[in-house]
């Protein structure tokens, strides 16, 4: 029998965590019982600029533990609680991952040139303007020059950093093998940071996304075979297309909002309406539902859905 573990990750001052943070924390235990697995709620004191990258600690602990599987969930992700076990589901599968294509079509990209690329992560309605950015990630802080081949990687096999599910041996190839390593990436972007001016480096302040550039070319340079999460494991409220009986949503708060100042009142305004609107799927009990609404100050919401006779 396999030894699991279900790991979260944020470094975010108490007086700013987004408000459905302490329900993510609840379901993530009540899941990790279902699926007879240990837990962590790793809440990270170093300060990693974007926020993002905390995900390495977890990454670095589960590479030298003794679990045979992690699956990381980031901190804006709600378990439904008639979610299956996902362990199960991916049994045989060393790396698993919601693919960021699959949210806007199933073709193939046919990527030939530079300009090709962009044009596709330019298109209106597709959640990607930041990926214009890509080949410069790759020359300034990776160091290397940017093939076609990992450009059409890229639009057609990416994936969504939000849930990933490795076996230790493919976390440590992701890690440690290939011309950089995951740490490699991070030091680089901080030295970046500290020799450039901030206010005039379209790359450095593009944030999160720098996470999802560093993953995805982990995963490209060390031939790192993904199995696609069906969309059920990470529905993503960017697109708009969140059904009730899926199982993992994702409010997308990559933490920038800690680098710009700005709160998390829209992410948490949509991730309330939709627990309050589908409240069978997150809570056991009315009293645990009336309590999170009392906690969260949430009776605004409640009131406009029956003022809107939703």
């Amino acid at each position: 029998m396999q030894n699991n573990i279900i790991y979260t990750c944020f470094s975010c001052p108490v007086d700013k965590r987004p408000k459905f943070l302490d329900l993510h924390i609840d379901l993530i235990k009540t899941y990790a019982e279902k699926c007879k697995c240990d837990f962590k709620i790793m809440d990270v004191d170093e300060n990693y600029n974007p926020p993002v990258f905390t995900v390495y600690e977890a990454y670095k602990e589960f590479a030298e533990s003794k679990y045979d599987k992690m699956l990381y969930i980031d901190w804006d992700v709600l378990i439904s609680l008639n979610s299956s076990n996902i362990f199960e589901s991916y049994s045989k599968d060393k790396f698993t991952a919601y693919k960021w294509k699959t949210g806007f079509t199933d073709k193939h990209i046919i990527i030939n040139t530079r300009s090709d690329f962009n044009e596709y992560v330019s298109t209106p309605g597709l959640d990607g303007k930041d990926n214009l950015l890509l080949p410069e990630f790759v020359k300034e802080v990776c160091g290397r020059d940017v093939s076609l081949d990992f450009l059409r990687y890229y639009v057609n096999d990416a994936i969504s950093g939000g849930v990933m599910m490795f076996d230790r041996e493919t976390m440590n190839t992701f890690l440690f093998n290939g011309h950089i390593t995951w740490e490699e990436i991070y030091d680089k972007i901080t030295f970046l940071r500290e020799v450039t001016n901030l206010q005039h480096n379209e790359l450095l302040n593009a944030g999160g996304v720098l996470s999802h550039f560093a993953i995805n070319y982990l995963l490209y340079i060390n031939d790192i075979k993904v199995t696609a999460l069906d969309k059920k494991w990470n529905t993503n409220s960017v697109t708009g297309k969140m059904k009730p009986d899926e199982f993992f949503y994702n409010f997308n708060c990559g933490g920038d909002e800690l680098i710009t100042g700005n709160d998390f009142s829209e992410k948490n305004n949509a991730a309330l309406k939709y627990v309050i609107n589908n409240k069978s799927s997150f809570f056991k009990t009315k009293e645990k539902f009336t309590n999170f609404i009392k906690k969260y100050n949430a009776t605004d919401i409640i009131q406009s859905k029956i003022n809107n006779g939703k």
